[in-house]
């Protein structure tokens, strides 16, 4: 498996916030150049909120959300 399929394989875990931070800093700069993460990142994340709704997403997790629609 390549590099780039196995990150692209991290976005599910990266919208539910069950990355390392060290695995979660190396995605954030993923999604700083990937146009496709960028796209399904917002679907992931309304799915994880959704999921999750008993527990508000942190205020790094709105950021995240925040850039990636921005970057759109």
């Amino acid at each position: 498996m390549s590099d780039s399929s196995r990150i692209h394989d991290q976005l599910e875990f990266y919208t539910a916030g069950f990355l390392t931070k060290a695995e979660t800093i190396a995605f954030d700069d993923h999604l700083l150049r990937c146009r496709q993460c960028q796209a399904r990142a917002p679907h992931y994340w309304e799915l994880a909120a959704a999921l999750i709704s008993d527990s508000p997403a942190s205020d790094q997790a709105w950021a995240r959300i925040v850039l990636a629609i921005e970057q759109r």
